[in-house]
């Protein structure tokens, strides 16, 4: 008796932990880009490593994250989902980061 029940307690825990696996993972069908100022969509996507249409799971985002940031374009990136929806929220770095005046002291 115990052996069935602990075999049952097995057998579901298997069962929710490839539960877990597959709602993890999904097929993108449409890939977002939030906080954009300068940059165009289509050049975050291109830096992407996922698709439409393509299977994305959580053990690719570590690397979907290092391409856009390898782009240096952007101070942050993260990646999150809503239902099929792939979200990219980035924020960009400045186009100048300072200006210096010389040898104008008597303005």
């Amino acid at each position: 008796m115990k052996k069935q029940i602990f075999s049952y307690g097995a057998v579901g825990c298997i069962l929710m932990a490839s539960q877990t696996v597959m709602a993890a993972s999904f097929v993108v069908r449409d890939i977002q880009v939030r906080g954009l100022q300068r940059v165009s969509p289509d050049t975050v996507i291109n830096y992407l490593p996922a698709r439409v249409g393509q299977p994305f799971d959580d053990s690719q985002a570590p690397e979907a994250i290092r391409s856009v940031f390898q782009s240096g374009l952007f101070e942050d990136v993260q990646l999150a989902r809503n239902g099929d929806v792939l979200l990219v929220s980035v924020v960009e770095r400045p186009a100048i980061g300072d200006i210096n005046v010389k040898g104008n002291s008597k303005v």
